[in-house]
């Protein structure tokens, strides 16, 4: 007998040649409903056809509160999520934060994250339509205008980009933003966004503009339960350091980076090892482990 399956919506798409990092073509719908929806952290999202999404949403509540516990965001806390997508990130972190702004490339996922603040009754969060390099400063300038007088501005940044990683041009805009003290880079591919690594560690220079942000501490979250692949979390924090010279080797951000893949290569032995363990089936897409590494 052959196995059946609901069809909740259906759309075709002409591909005849994509990259990572690239738009993608449009789409058709052809039957069922325009968007699904899903359950992170509690929040029910809206999910359109050319939206990013975690397909692993158990795997996904331990992602985000991992960022959330990393860097521990408070009422006086205004976070900037760059590369948005649908909300999820900018939304589960809505409740600890006086307010978020996010920014994404796809009009759709936009949409649907303010769609998704709408319904969940979430006020306190703006998002933009555009590219994550033009958008930063403005966001910045903003969070700063809104801030109190005389109170300090506690400013932080998430990012979750594609698989490429972030443009360079959205690292220096980052860099640039004096404001910024702390930042986490959540990472589907962390051997590609090792360039983005050093480009946030590497000494002031005329490229990158700003005192450096250095790794304090890494998560690697198992998205893909029985894969090699992993999600890694990782918190930086800017220092100021001496102004050096814009060729010196970042030696710093490197080993920093040597040691988040280390980690990572750690976790994919141990669960290579423990490949024994009994697991139910119809829960392996849900089978989700963390490991922690504080980085000095």
């Amino acid at each position: 007998m052959m196995p059946t399956f609901k069809c909740t919506s259906l759309y075709y798409q002409d591909v005849k040649h994509r990259e990572a990092g690239q738009m993608v073509n449009p789409v058709d719908h052809i039957l069922g409903t325009t968007h699904i929806t899903d359950t992170i952290q509690g929040l029910q999202f809206r999910i359109s056809p050319l939206a990013f999404f975690q397909i692993n949403t158990e795997g996904a509540n331990v992602l985000y509160q991992q960022a959330i516990d990393l860097v521990a965001p408070t009422k006086n806390t205004t976070m900037l999520d760059i590369c948005c997508g649908t909300g999820t990130i900018a939304l589960a972190f809505a409740k600890h934060c006086k307010r978020v702004l996010g920014v994404e490339i796809v009009p759709d996922a936009i949409k649907d994250a303010q769609f998704n603040a709408e319904a969940n009754g979430i006020k306190n969060c703006k998002f933009f339509t555009g590219n994550a390099d033009d958008f930063i400063k403005s966001m910045v300038r903003e969070a700063m205008y809104e801030q109190e007088p005389g109170k300090p501005v506690d400013l932080i940044a998430v990012v979750d980009p594609p698989r490429a990683g972030l443009h360079n041009r959205s690292i220096a805009a980052i860099r640039s933003a004096s404001a910024i003290n702390r930042l986490v880079y959540v990472s589907c591919n962390p051997h590609s966004a090792k360039r983005n690594f050093i480009e946030l560690a590497r000494p002031e220079s005329k490229h990158y503009k700003g005192e450096p942000f250095y790794p304090k501490s890494a998560v690697a979250v198992d998205m893909f339960p029985h894969t090699t692949h992993t999600e890694l979390v990782i918190l930086f924090e800017r220092e100021a350091k001496t102004k050096t010279d814009e060729n010196a080797p970042p030696a710093a951000a490197a080993e920093a980076t040597d040691a988040v893949e280390a980690t990572t290569e750690s976790l994919k032995t141990e669960a290579k090892t423990n490949a024994n363990i009994e697991t139910n089936t119809a829960d392996a897409a849900v089978d989700t482990e963390t490991g922690t590494l504080p980085i000095a």
